[in-house]
């Protein structure tokens, strides 16, 4: 089922700002000299295919918890993006309050 073309519209322009979001901040991030030899317009369409697909697949009550996928997620996609800092960064930690739990 397709939605109504105001509707359809409404989400295209909305997931236009997500993209230009993501893309603007990799390409200050090249600028700074932070990210890896990527096209900044390659790696926001992959961030956010990663982020959709994970309705498909993730499953709450499942063997994963939503703290660890999407701190896993943010590891390797940050990993693979940005260069290395010049000393050890903090180790990223997700807040379960984030997720509607305490």
């Amino acid at each position: 089922m397709t939605a109504p073309a105001p509707s359809r519209r409404q989400v295209e322009q909305r997931m236009r700002i997500y993209f230009d979001l993501i893309r603007d901040t990799l390409t200050e991030l090249k600028r700074a000299g932070r990210l890896r030899d990527v096209d900044p317009t390659v790696a926001a369409f992959s961030l956010i295919g990663m982020i959709l697909w994970l309705p498909r697949w993730f499953r709450v009550g499942g063997r994963l918890d939503q703290a660890s996928v999407a701190n896993d997620i943010a590891s390797f996609a940050l990993g693979g993006l940005l260069t290395p800092a010049r000393r050890p960064a903090a180790k990223l930690t997700v807040s379960r309050r984030r997720f509607g739990r305490s």
